[in-house]
């Protein structure tokens, strides 16, 4: 065998002036009337080329085959990104190649190699330890467990591994040498694993996440009462006032999920559509996992699914009946799955009226004692933490159990106190027979398709949070191993998430800071009723309702009241005023109605979102502009020091930030003042429409 001359020299042309470390290429055969390829082999006219001096490791080999999309393209920072075709010419004609065999890959080899020593190793030594490698399957792997756990739960198999024949020079012929050895090229377990073991974790965190946000959400969809006379509302109606209990009163969740305040006028409807969404987009990840690699890697994909390699929720790109044999197969296949997914959860989600109810009534009761000593009752922990989970309802109190749960394992004597649960634990009390029957009736049911959606929601967030991992891995590899290529595109990606985080999150601190400034200027209305005034010489005091008077001070002098006078002041009619803050476990709050107003006529909602959409679209702008001259002067870039290199991108990410502090009021403090008294103003305002409309306020 040999190589095309014009080969060679297209290889010398374009290796010489990218010098890449890793190249595709397509192998042309001539004069040759059959290919074939072991069946162990995947793709066996593609191959690969990468070369690795003595003490150095170019670690392209032991990398998953999608490490480009896995790293948004920055592992490829060294690579060829042109589409190569090697032309081998064979002799004798009419012969037949079987690939994968040792005699036709060290044959390929031995041409390959006679092309780098003339072509590309007189331009660069370092091409003489050359590698050129294909793609194989383990030889039985099929059989292992270890298969089968990634056909049902998209374990990372190590599946496919490329098999290489490489270069070096031999001291006893003294001259460069090909060797085709036996033994595949290892994955690294860290890119292999690490991506799964995030996923783990990242799952066993999600229902707790996922109970948090639901308990979010639930108080956002609370329906508020008809804003009627206060003095209808009893002291355990919060949803007409707002706290300063540490959260927004208003904020980007609350727009977003409440549909912009259509969840306070029809919370059912919002709920129903908060739970159709969540049950939608859950398996976006995996959309859009299979669009890109449709996208970039649809050939490499298909080949590898037509190979038979399990791939996941990847397997629906070859279609339906090739993805029921590589993800779970007994249960569909990757579509049935999804189906029945999109079903039960449609069943046990939108259906329920109550969520956090059923939730709640689905935890252990208080009452009862616990079956064993890793299931106590809500009473028992209570006993053991000192934390009262009873006061704790819906999502959070099923959140809120595995944690203090946790925290009791570790303190001394959980043993002898579970054990002594489960000693004087009142025996079991068999249901009727025909509740039983009943009973087994609705678990035949009901179980399969409960079991089939926490499968369904076990493998669809198992692998969209793998996806997740595998990024986060393989971008720390390319900060690592091409910081130089890599740092500004990271850095940049991150201030952006950054400053859009940021801005996004000052629209629910705009707010706060608004409500502290009202409950700050209510509190001091509210002292003012017990301050003493001295009005056509007479001095007038309000003394706090059911309060006993028996002295008067007046001038650092005690004067005692006689009975008939105390009895006077007892009996005296209670006048009624207003009370702008009322509290609820010492938090203050003031009225929703006149925090509402003081939005409309101070800071309107629409104004404050446009502002940060606007900030959010100028920081975009900004750095896509700077991407995009970063990726089209690389050239220019090289001329300069590394260490001014990163100190202009780090000075072009802080823009931002310079020009918020650029812009911002450099007089807070008297701008601050002025704020405070046009409050003073709108509350008065706020007070004087609603006595004028008729409407008591809340009295004492």
């Amino acid at each position: 065998m040999q190589v095309e001359p014009f080969t060679g020299i297209y290889l010398e042309h374009w290796i010489g002036v990218l010098r890449p470390h890793f190249v595709h290429y397509t192998l042309m055969f001539s004069n040759t009337t059959t290919i074939s390829a072991l069946p162990t082999v995947i793709r066996p006219l593609k191959w690969v080329w990468t070369y690795h001096p003595p003490k150095s490791v170019i670690p392209y080999l032991s990398w998953p085959v999608d490490f480009s999309i896995l790293s948004f393209g920055l592992l490829c920072a060294k690579c060829l990104d042109r589409e190569v075709f090697i032309h081998i010419n064979v002799t004798p004609s009419n012969c037949t190649i079987a690939l994968g065999q040792y005699n036709a890959s060290y044959a390929i080899a031995t041409a390959l190699n006679k092309m780098t020593q003339q072509y590309l190793a007189p331009t660069r030594k370092s091409y003489n330890y050359s590698s050129w490698c294909y793609m194989v399957e383990i030889p039985g792997v099929r059989d292992t467990l270890v298969y089968t756990f990634a056909l049902y739960f998209n374990y990372p198999l190590d599946f496919i591994r490329y098999k290489c024949c490489h270069s070096k020079f031999n001291y006893h012929k003294k001259s460069i040498a090909v060797f085709c050895p036996k033994r595949t090229k290892e994955k690294w377990r860290t890119s292999r694993l690490g991506p799964y073991v995030i996923g783990l974790v990242l799952l066993c965190y999600c229902p707790l996440i996922l109970c948090c946000w639901g308990d979010t959400m639930a108080a956002i969809g609370q329906k508020i009462p008809q804003e009627n006379a206060y003095e209808n509302l009893d002291d355990s109606d919060k949803e007409q006032w707002v706290y300063l209990d540490g959260h927004a009163p208003i904020s980007l969740t609350n727009l977003t999920c409440g549909l912009c305040g259509f969840g306070w006028k029809y919370p059912m409807t919002v709920s129903r559509l908060r739970r159709a969404l969540f049950i939608l987009l859950s398996p976006i990840l995996i959309f859009l996992q299979c669009l890109i690699y449709s996208t970039y890697q649809g050939d490499l994909t298909s080949d590898l699914i037509n190979h038979g390699v399990p791939m996941g929720f990847l397997s629906m790109l070859g279609g339906m009946e090739k993805s029921k044999s590589l993800f779970v197969p007994m249960l569909g296949g990757p579509y049935c799955l999804l189906i029945v997914y999109y079903i039960t959860g449609f069943f046990f989600l939108l259906i329920p009226r109550s969520l956090g109810d059923l939730v709640e009534k689905g935890s252990l009761d208080s009452k009862l004692a616990g079956l064993s000593p890793l299931v106590l009752s809500t009473k028992r922990i209570e006993e053991i933490s000192m934390v009262q989970v009873s006061l704790y309802h819906g999502y959070k109190r099923l959140a809120s159990i595995p944690i203090i749960w946790f925290c009791i394992v570790v303190i001394s004597g959980f043993v002898s106190i579970a054990t002594a649960c489960i000693e004087n634990q009142s025996p079991l009390i068999l249901p009727q027979s025909g509740r039983l029957i009943l009973r087994l009736a609705m678990y035949t049911i009901i179980g399969p398709l409960l079991l089939n959606l926490v499968h369904g929601f076990f493998a669809i967030y198992l692998a969209s949070f793998s996806i997740v991992g595998e990024t986060i891995i393989f971008l720390f590899y390319a900060l690592i191993l091409f910081p130089s290529s890599s740092f500004g595109y990271l850095f940049f990606g991150g201030a952006l998430l950054y400053y859009v985080w940021k801005l996004l999150k000052g629209i629910g601190d705009v707010y706060y800071e608004l409500l502290s400034d009202l409950v700050e200027i209510c509190t001091n209305f509210d002292l003012e009723h017990n301050i003493s005034k001295l009005q056509n010489s007479t001095v007038m005091i309000e003394a706090p309702p059911g309060s006993t008077v028996t002295a008067l001070r007046v001038n650092y002098r005690t004067i005692y009241l006689t009975e008939q006078q105390k009895n006077i002041i007892h009996n005296r009619p209670h006048t009624r005023h207003r009370t702008y803050v009322r509290y609820d476990n010492h938090i203050p709050g003031i009225s929703r109605r006149l925090f509402n107003f003081v939005v409309q006529k101070c800071k309107p909602v629409h104004i404050t979102v446009f502002h940060a959409i606007f900030r959010i679209g100028l920081i975009v702008l900004l750095v896509f502009v700077t991407i995009k001259l970063s990726m089209n002067s690389q050239g220019m870039s090289l001329e300069i020091s590394e260490v001014i290199h990163v100190l202009f991108i780090v000075v072009i990410g802080a823009l931002p930030r310079v020009l918020e502090i650029t812009l911002s009021h450099k007089n807070k403090a008297v701008h601050k003042e002025i704020h405070l008294v046009m409050l003073e103003e709108l509350i008065h305002e706020f007070h004087s429409t609603e006595m004028e409309s008729g409407d008591p306020f809340r009295t004492e």
